[in-house]
């Protein structure tokens, strides 16, 4: 005989599929924190307000995009995409200052 805890299957799924998905970065909601442009990259700070994980701090590399290109964009995925009506990250860093600074030595 077992327990009824008050979940069904379905919301019980539900609940669990909630919290993972919570792990994911909304692309459109997103606010850039900081960015360096240098030749023909991009290091560019996203903070994602929905994401759980390092505090929804990402900082992501782009090449062949500036930054007025990735703002019009609207929507910033962080993750790795061979997608072409969208720009793409090419490497992704811890958030952290030593992050920061391995995305800018990459950039040389």
């Amino acid at each position: 005989m077992g327990i009824y805890i008050g979940f069904s299957k379905s919301q019980l799924e539900k609940t669990v599929i909630e919290k993972v998905d919570s792990r994911n970065p909304n692309p459109y909601d997103f606010a850039i924190i900081d960015w360096e442009e240098k030749g023909d990259y991009l290091l560019v700070q996203v903070k994602y307000p929905n994401c759980t994980n390092y505090e929804g701090n990402k900082v992501l590399l782009f090449k062949g995009v500036t930054m007025d290109q990735l703002r019009s964009q609207c929507a910033i995925d962080p993750h790795f995409s061979e997608d072409p009506n969208h720009f793409h990250p090419i490497a992704r860093f811890e958030p952290s200052i030593q992050g920061w600074e391995m995305g800018i030595r990459l950039m040389s």
